[in-house]
């Protein structure tokens, strides 16, 4: 997933200076700059969506993979010293703790994957913004 992070970024950074030629030709009235252009923006398109495809693909299998390892964890955690029959004695809401541990461990999983790509994502568009900018 960084590489994709970090190929995402290199994508998006040949995609601006894609723009800066492209409009270079448009003012200059350049028709083959431009047309050079046009087939030069095919290559960077289909990296670009393909990149996001991967992205979602790669963000999805690594919550579902550890979304599964995190709920057979409580699952046998909860299962073990014979509490089944013992959660009678509990006060509360408890007939189907198998859908409360699946729910929590989507929430303990699904947020810090979105969450650590964001921020990997933040930092390098800051760090490459600067060095543009530099």
């Amino acid at each position: 997933m960084i590489v994709n992070v970090i190929l995402q970024l290199l994508t998006q950074y040949g995609l601006n200076f894609w723009n800066r030629d492209f409009f270079n030709a448009i003012g200059r009235k350049d028709q083959a700059e431009l047309l050079s252009q046009a087939f030069r923006f095919l290559p960077l398109a289909a990296a670009s969506i393909a990149l996001t495809v991967f992205s979602v693909w790669a963000r999805m299998t690594l919550q579902r993979s550890w979304r599964e390892w995190l709920s057979n964890r409580l699952y046998s955690d909860w299962l073990a010293d014979d509490r089944l029959p013992r959660r009678n004695a509990i006060q509360g809401h408890h007939e189907a703790p198998e859908y409360r541990i699946a729910e929590d461990a989507k929430v303990a999983t699904d947020l810090p994957i979105d969450l650590a790509t964001g921020l990997l994502q933040s930092v390098l568009t800051i760090a490459t913004f600067v060095g543009v900018l530099w």
